[in-house]
Protein backbone atom coordinates (compact mmCIF):
# COMPACT_ATOMS: atom_id res chain seq x y z
CA UNK A 1 0.00 0.00 0.00
CA UNK A 2 3.17 2.21 0.45
CA UNK A 3 3.78 4.68 -2.50
CA UNK A 4 7.69 5.38 -2.88
CA UNK A 5 6.35 8.92 -4.79
CA UNK A 6 4.95 10.15 -0.70
CA UNK A 7 7.74 10.01 1.03
CA UNK A 8 9.87 12.64 2.46
CA UNK A 9 13.41 12.87 4.07
CA UNK A 10 14.18 12.84 7.45
CA UNK A 11 14.67 16.29 9.21
CA UNK A 12 15.63 16.57 12.80
CA UNK A 13 12.73 18.65 14.77
CA UNK A 14 13.82 22.66 14.61
CA UNK A 15 14.11 22.90 18.45
CA UNK A 16 10.96 21.71 19.40
CA UNK A 17 9.90 21.15 23.32
CA UNK A 18 7.14 18.27 24.25
CA UNK A 19 5.24 17.97 27.61
CA UNK A 20 2.42 15.51 28.48
CA UNK A 21 -0.13 15.16 30.91
CA UNK A 22 -2.24 11.57 32.21
CA UNK A 23 -4.66 11.10 34.21
CA UNK A 24 -5.37 8.02 37.04
CA UNK A 25 -6.58 7.38 40.33
CA UNK A 26 -5.31 6.57 43.86
CA UNK A 27 -6.62 4.10 46.26
CA UNK A 28 -8.18 5.93 49.52
CA UNK A 29 -9.40 3.25 52.14
CA UNK A 30 -13.28 2.91 52.50
CA UNK A 31 -14.41 2.91 55.96
CA UNK A 32 -16.21 -0.74 56.03
CA UNK A 33 -13.10 -1.98 54.39
CA UNK A 34 -12.09 -5.27 55.27
CA UNK A 35 -8.43 -4.83 55.91
CA UNK A 36 -7.23 -2.29 58.49
CA UNK A 37 -7.91 1.74 57.06
CA UNK A 38 -4.57 3.44 56.20
CA UNK A 39 -2.46 0.46 56.08
CA UNK A 40 -0.41 -0.65 52.75
CA UNK A 41 -1.36 -2.62 50.08
CA UNK A 42 0.13 -5.60 48.68
CA UNK A 43 3.56 -4.81 47.69
CA UNK A 44 3.64 -2.07 49.98
CA UNK A 45 2.18 0.33 48.20
CA UNK A 46 0.29 3.56 49.64
CA UNK A 47 -3.37 4.37 49.79
CA UNK A 48 -5.02 6.99 51.16
CA UNK A 49 -6.46 6.52 54.80
CA UNK A 50 -10.03 6.01 55.34
CA UNK A 51 -10.33 8.91 57.99
CA UNK A 52 -8.63 11.83 55.95
CA UNK A 53 -10.28 14.73 56.09
CA UNK A 54 -9.28 15.96 52.88
CA UNK A 55 -8.13 13.16 50.74
CA UNK A 56 -7.70 14.97 47.39
CA UNK A 57 -5.03 17.09 49.13
CA UNK A 58 -3.47 14.56 51.06
CA UNK A 59 -3.15 12.11 47.88
CA UNK A 60 -1.40 15.04 45.90
CA UNK A 61 1.39 15.83 48.66
CA UNK A 62 1.76 12.43 48.86
CA UNK A 63 2.52 11.76 45.40
CA UNK A 64 4.27 15.16 45.25
CA UNK A 65 6.64 13.90 48.30
CA UNK A 66 7.40 10.95 46.50
CA UNK A 67 8.41 12.29 43.20
CA UNK A 68 10.65 15.25 44.99
CA UNK A 69 12.96 12.55 47.75
CA UNK A 70 13.23 10.79 44.87
CA UNK A 71 15.06 13.83 43.38
CA UNK A 72 12.06 14.79 40.70
CA UNK A 73 11.15 18.79 40.93
CA UNK A 74 7.63 18.15 41.55
CA UNK A 75 4.50 21.00 43.01
CA UNK A 76 0.74 20.06 43.92
CA UNK A 77 -1.49 22.51 42.72
CA UNK A 78 -4.95 21.76 44.76
CA UNK A 79 -7.20 23.60 42.88
CA UNK A 80 -7.56 24.35 38.56
CA UNK A 81 -6.75 27.86 38.21
CA UNK A 82 -9.36 29.41 36.19
CA UNK A 83 -7.31 30.53 33.96
CA UNK A 84 -5.63 27.37 32.10
CA UNK A 85 -2.70 28.62 30.65
CA UNK A 86 -1.53 29.94 33.84
CA UNK A 87 -0.43 25.86 34.20
CA UNK A 88 2.45 27.30 31.72
CA UNK A 89 3.84 29.95 33.54
CA UNK A 90 6.80 30.53 34.57
CA UNK A 91 7.13 29.08 37.80
CA UNK A 92 5.41 26.01 36.89
CA UNK A 93 6.85 25.21 33.92
CA UNK A 94 9.84 22.99 34.44
CA UNK A 95 8.30 21.26 37.18
CA UNK A 96 5.85 17.96 37.55
CA UNK A 97 2.59 19.54 37.97
CA UNK A 98 -0.34 16.98 40.22
CA UNK A 99 -3.44 18.21 40.35
CA UNK A 100 -7.22 17.07 40.81
CA UNK A 101 -8.66 15.15 37.88
CA UNK A 102 -12.51 15.21 36.89
CA UNK A 103 -12.26 12.81 33.78
CA UNK A 104 -10.39 10.19 36.01
CA UNK A 105 -13.02 8.32 37.50
CA UNK A 106 -14.00 4.30 38.36
CA UNK A 107 -15.65 1.54 36.55
CA UNK A 108 -18.29 -1.01 38.48
CA UNK A 109 -15.07 -3.32 38.01
CA UNK A 110 -12.97 -1.16 40.14
CA UNK A 111 -11.80 -3.07 43.26
CA UNK A 112 -14.78 -2.49 45.98
CA UNK A 113 -12.84 -1.75 48.86
CA UNK A 114 -11.11 1.63 47.79
CA UNK A 115 -12.49 4.76 46.59
CA UNK A 116 -10.36 6.24 43.34
CA UNK A 117 -9.66 9.68 43.70
CA UNK A 118 -8.54 11.30 40.44
CA UNK A 119 -5.17 12.93 40.18
CA UNK A 120 -3.87 14.46 36.80
CA UNK A 121 -0.02 14.67 36.71
CA UNK A 122 1.76 16.85 34.21
CA UNK A 123 5.17 16.92 33.09
CA UNK A 124 7.59 19.91 32.62
CA UNK A 125 8.52 21.13 28.91
CA UNK A 126 11.25 18.84 28.07
CA UNK A 127 13.46 19.42 25.06
CA UNK A 128 12.24 16.66 22.20
CA UNK A 129 16.04 15.36 22.20
CA UNK A 130 16.24 14.84 26.12
CA UNK A 131 12.58 13.68 26.15
CA UNK A 132 12.97 10.95 23.37
CA UNK A 133 16.27 9.27 24.62
CA UNK A 134 16.52 5.88 25.14
CA UNK A 135 15.94 6.17 29.34
CA UNK A 136 13.86 9.48 29.00
CA UNK A 137 13.57 10.86 32.69
CA UNK A 138 9.23 10.76 32.52
CA UNK A 139 9.65 6.68 32.35
CA UNK A 140 11.64 6.99 35.90
CA UNK A 141 9.35 9.79 37.32
CA UNK A 142 6.25 7.36 36.19
CA UNK A 143 7.80 4.34 37.40
CA UNK A 144 8.36 6.27 41.01
CA UNK A 145 4.87 6.49 41.53
CA UNK A 146 4.05 3.24 40.41
CA UNK A 147 6.18 1.35 43.04
CA UNK A 148 5.31 3.66 45.91
CA UNK A 149 0.77 4.68 45.57
CA UNK A 150 -1.71 2.10 44.65
CA UNK A 151 -2.46 3.37 41.34
CA UNK A 152 -5.07 2.47 39.17
CA UNK A 153 -6.31 2.92 35.22
CA UNK A 154 -9.38 2.96 32.99
CA UNK A 155 -10.69 4.37 29.70
CA UNK A 156 -11.38 7.90 31.43
CA UNK A 157 -7.80 7.84 31.98
CA UNK A 158 -6.59 10.55 29.07
CA UNK A 159 -3.01 11.05 27.57
CA UNK A 160 -2.47 14.36 26.21
CA UNK A 161 0.70 16.03 24.64
CA UNK A 162 1.69 19.19 24.12
CA UNK A 163 4.45 20.73 21.58
CA UNK A 164 5.80 24.12 21.70
CA UNK A 165 8.22 25.40 18.79
CA UNK A 166 11.44 27.29 19.17
CA UNK A 167 11.66 29.76 21.61
CA UNK A 168 7.69 28.95 22.61
CA UNK A 169 7.55 31.41 19.55
CA UNK A 170 4.79 30.11 16.71
CA UNK A 171 3.57 33.25 14.50
CA UNK A 172 0.08 32.68 12.77
CA UNK A 173 1.38 31.25 9.62
CA UNK A 174 2.97 28.32 11.36
CA UNK A 175 0.01 27.56 13.02
CA UNK A 176 -1.94 27.74 9.50
CA UNK A 177 0.22 24.84 8.91
CA UNK A 178 0.17 22.77 11.55
CA UNK A 179 -3.87 23.39 11.98
CA UNK A 180 -3.79 22.09 8.05
CA UNK A 181 -2.23 18.86 8.45
CA UNK A 182 -4.30 18.04 11.37
CA UNK A 183 -7.40 18.52 8.78
CA UNK A 184 -5.70 16.25 6.92
CA UNK A 185 -5.07 13.68 9.33
CA UNK A 186 -7.17 13.96 12.10
CA UNK A 187 -9.64 11.24 10.54
CA UNK A 188 -6.79 9.45 8.67
CA UNK A 189 -4.43 8.52 11.37
CA UNK A 190 -4.86 10.27 14.36
CA UNK A 191 -8.25 9.06 15.19
CA UNK A 192 -7.41 4.88 14.05
CA UNK A 193 -4.68 5.39 16.07
CA UNK A 194 -7.57 5.92 19.24
CA UNK A 195 -10.46 4.26 17.56
CA UNK A 196 -12.49 4.93 21.30
CA UNK A 197 -11.71 8.71 21.28
CA UNK A 198 -15.07 11.01 21.46
CA UNK A 199 -15.73 11.66 17.91
CA UNK A 200 -17.64 14.92 19.93
CA UNK A 201 -13.86 16.14 20.27
CA UNK A 202 -13.06 16.06 16.55
CA UNK A 203 -12.13 19.28 14.84
CA UNK A 204 -12.94 18.42 11.66
CA UNK A 205 -16.38 17.80 12.47
CA UNK A 206 -16.97 19.91 16.04
CA UNK A 207 -14.89 22.82 15.66
CA UNK A 208 -15.90 26.30 14.71
CA UNK A 209 -13.62 25.80 11.80
CA UNK A 210 -16.00 22.62 10.78
CA UNK A 211 -19.15 24.37 11.75
CA UNK A 212 -18.27 28.07 10.50
CA UNK A 213 -19.16 29.40 6.55
CA UNK A 214 -19.14 26.54 3.73
CA UNK A 215 -17.93 29.27 0.69
CA UNK A 216 -15.27 27.67 -1.50
CA UNK A 217 -14.92 31.62 -2.72
CA UNK A 218 -12.72 34.66 -0.91
CA UNK A 219 -13.00 38.03 -1.74
CA UNK A 220 -9.87 38.49 -0.68
CA UNK A 221 -7.04 38.03 -3.07
CA UNK A 222 -4.40 37.72 -0.26
CA UNK A 223 -5.77 34.86 1.07
CA UNK A 224 -6.49 32.84 -1.69
CA UNK A 225 -2.98 33.34 -3.06
CA UNK A 226 -1.50 32.36 0.06
CA UNK A 227 -3.88 28.89 0.23
CA UNK A 228 -2.48 28.50 -2.88
CA UNK A 229 0.61 29.25 -1.81
CA UNK A 230 0.58 26.23 0.99
CA UNK A 231 -2.11 24.27 -0.16
CA UNK A 232 -3.23 23.51 -3.70
CA UNK A 233 -5.32 21.02 -5.75
CA UNK A 234 -7.61 20.37 -3.06
CA UNK A 235 -9.97 17.66 -4.03
CA UNK A 236 -12.65 17.47 -1.46
CA UNK A 237 -14.77 20.97 -1.27
CA UNK A 238 -15.76 21.11 1.95
CA UNK A 239 -12.21 20.49 3.14
CA UNK A 240 -10.86 23.37 0.87
CA UNK A 241 -13.96 25.93 2.35
CA UNK A 242 -12.59 24.76 5.88
CA UNK A 243 -8.96 25.15 4.74
CA UNK A 244 -9.77 28.82 3.06
CA UNK A 245 -11.33 29.66 6.22
CA UNK A 246 -8.61 28.82 8.08
CA UNK A 247 -6.17 30.65 6.04
CA UNK A 248 -8.04 33.71 6.13
CA UNK A 249 -7.04 34.35 9.80
CA UNK A 250 -5.40 37.38 10.92
CA UNK A 251 -3.39 36.59 14.06
CA UNK A 252 -2.80 33.97 16.21
CA UNK A 253 -5.80 34.27 18.35
CA UNK A 254 -7.94 34.58 15.34
CA UNK A 255 -6.76 30.53 14.33
CA UNK A 256 -6.80 29.56 17.70
CA UNK A 257 -10.45 30.73 18.64
CA UNK A 258 -11.55 28.92 14.96
CA UNK A 259 -10.14 25.65 16.35
CA UNK A 260 -12.31 25.60 19.41
CA UNK A 261 -16.08 24.39 19.62
CA UNK A 262 -18.92 26.90 19.42
CA UNK A 263 -18.74 27.44 22.96
CA UNK A 264 -15.27 27.92 23.11
CA UNK A 265 -14.05 25.00 24.63
CA UNK A 266 -11.16 22.70 23.20
CA UNK A 267 -11.58 20.12 21.31
CA UNK A 268 -9.06 17.04 20.51
CA UNK A 269 -6.54 19.58 19.07
CA UNK A 270 -6.27 23.30 20.36
CA UNK A 271 -3.72 25.90 20.38
CA UNK A 272 -2.66 27.08 23.93
CA UNK A 273 -1.02 30.91 24.02
CA UNK A 274 0.10 32.27 27.06
CA UNK A 275 2.46 35.05 28.10
CA UNK A 276 3.49 34.91 31.45
CA UNK A 277 1.02 33.83 34.91
CA UNK A 278 0.71 38.10 34.81
CA UNK A 279 -1.06 37.63 31.04
CA UNK A 280 -4.74 38.05 30.96
CA UNK A 281 -4.79 38.00 27.30
CA UNK A 282 -2.21 36.48 24.84
CA UNK A 283 -1.52 39.06 21.92
CA UNK A 284 -0.69 37.64 18.56
CA UNK A 285 2.89 39.35 18.22
CA UNK A 286 4.41 38.40 21.81
CA UNK A 287 2.37 35.01 23.08
CA UNK A 288 4.13 32.18 23.40
CA UNK A 289 2.33 29.37 22.14
CA UNK A 290 1.54 25.08 22.98
CA UNK A 291 -0.31 23.07 20.32
CA UNK A 292 -2.27 20.35 22.47
CA UNK A 293 -3.70 17.28 21.63
CA UNK A 294 -6.08 15.43 23.15
CA UNK A 295 -6.38 12.17 21.29
CA UNK A 296 -5.17 9.68 23.26
CA UNK A 297 -5.81 7.28 26.49
CA UNK A 298 -3.10 6.71 28.69
CA UNK A 299 -3.12 2.55 29.84
CA UNK A 300 0.38 1.33 31.18
CA UNK A 301 -0.31 -2.26 30.18
CA UNK A 302 3.02 -4.34 29.29
CA UNK A 303 3.72 -3.08 25.88
CA UNK A 304 1.02 -1.35 25.53
CA UNK A 305 1.77 2.21 26.45
CA UNK A 306 1.29 4.26 24.17
CA UNK A 307 3.33 7.82 25.66
CA UNK A 308 6.69 7.26 22.94
CA UNK A 309 4.46 6.56 20.52
CA UNK A 310 2.33 9.47 20.38
CA UNK A 311 5.48 11.80 21.29
CA UNK A 312 7.07 10.73 18.21
CA UNK A 313 3.96 11.17 16.01
CA UNK A 314 3.43 14.59 17.21
CA UNK A 315 6.63 15.88 17.22
CA UNK A 316 7.06 14.35 13.34
CA UNK A 317 3.67 16.52 12.37
CA UNK A 318 4.52 19.28 14.28
CA UNK A 319 8.14 19.51 12.34
CA UNK A 320 6.49 19.14 9.34
CA UNK A 321 4.78 22.08 10.09
CA UNK A 322 7.59 24.15 10.85
CA UNK A 323 9.01 23.13 7.35
CA UNK A 324 10.05 26.07 4.60
CA UNK A 325 7.19 27.21 3.23
CA UNK A 326 8.05 24.65 -0.41
CA UNK A 327 9.07 21.76 1.18
CA UNK A 328 5.46 22.36 3.36
CA UNK A 329 3.39 22.86 0.22
CA UNK A 330 4.80 19.52 -1.34
CA UNK A 331 4.62 17.60 1.95
CA UNK A 332 0.57 18.80 2.65
CA UNK A 333 -0.21 18.43 -1.05
CA UNK A 334 1.38 15.29 -1.23
CA UNK A 335 -0.65 13.78 2.36
CA UNK A 336 -3.62 14.88 0.70
CA UNK A 337 -3.30 13.01 -2.43
CA UNK A 338 -2.04 10.10 -0.35
CA UNK A 339 -5.77 10.28 1.59
CA UNK A 340 -7.20 10.75 -1.19
CA UNK A 341 -6.45 7.76 -3.29
CA UNK A 342 -6.50 5.89 0.16
CA UNK A 343 -10.03 6.56 0.18
CA UNK A 344 -10.48 5.93 -3.63
CA UNK A 345 -8.79 2.23 -3.20
CA UNK A 346 -11.48 1.79 -0.23
CA UNK A 347 -8.46 1.21 2.76
CA UNK A 348 -8.95 0.04 5.57
CA UNK A 349 -7.27 1.61 8.63
CA UNK A 350 -5.04 -1.18 8.80
CA UNK A 351 -4.27 -1.46 5.52
CA UNK A 352 -3.50 2.91 5.19
CA UNK A 353 -1.63 2.82 8.55
CA UNK A 354 1.52 1.71 6.84
CA UNK A 355 1.47 4.47 4.60
CA UNK A 356 0.65 7.36 6.72
CA UNK A 357 3.18 6.43 9.29
CA UNK A 358 5.79 6.18 6.67
CA UNK A 359 4.84 9.61 5.40
CA UNK A 360 6.74 10.66 8.94
CA UNK A 361 9.51 8.02 8.56
CA UNK A 362 7.71 6.03 11.55
CA UNK A 363 7.63 2.76 9.77
CA UNK A 364 9.66 1.85 12.67
CA UNK A 365 6.63 2.35 15.19
CA UNK A 366 4.07 0.15 12.88
CA UNK A 367 3.98 -3.05 15.14
CA UNK A 368 3.73 -1.13 18.20
CA UNK A 369 0.86 0.69 16.88
CA UNK A 370 -1.05 -2.94 15.68
CA UNK A 371 -0.54 -3.91 19.13
CA UNK A 372 -2.37 -0.91 20.50
CA UNK A 373 -4.67 -1.32 17.72
CA UNK A 374 -5.67 -4.53 18.19
CA UNK A 375 -5.87 -4.38 22.03
CA UNK A 376 -8.84 -1.38 21.24
CA UNK A 377 -10.90 -4.20 19.81
CA UNK A 378 -14.01 -5.71 21.49
CA UNK A 379 -12.98 -7.58 24.28
CA UNK A 380 -9.74 -6.46 24.59
CA UNK A 381 -8.50 -4.94 28.13
CA UNK A 382 -7.65 -1.50 26.62
CA UNK A 383 -11.42 -1.37 25.26
CA UNK A 384 -13.43 -2.88 28.03
CA UNK A 385 -13.41 0.13 30.55
CA UNK A 386 -12.45 -2.41 32.94
CA UNK A 387 -10.07 -1.27 35.30
CA UNK A 388 -6.65 -2.06 35.54
CA UNK A 389 -4.85 -1.52 39.02
CA UNK A 390 -1.16 -1.76 40.04
CA UNK A 391 -0.93 -4.07 42.64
Amino acid sequence: MDNPTFTKKRRDPPGLSVAFEIDFMVAKWRRKARRSPGGAVSGGRWACPALAENPTADILRHCTSVLNSGGIKAAAQESQPADQHALWDNNAIDSWLLQPSSRAVPREDAPPEFEWVGVKLRSPLLPHAKAMVDKPSFKRCIAALQMAVHMHVNSTCQFNAFVQPAEGRMDHSAAKRLATLILLLEKHLLLPLNPSAARSMLVTEHSKLAKGRKSTRSRNPHVLASLQHHVSRIHDRALYGQLLHLWGCRDLNEVADLLCSSDGQPLAFSLQLYRDSQARRCQADSSNCLAAFRYALWHPYEQLDVTELWLRLLISICAASQSEEKLFADFAMQTHEMTTWLDKAGSTDDESLPALLHRFNLSGDESAWRKVRGAYRRGRPVSSCKDHSHS
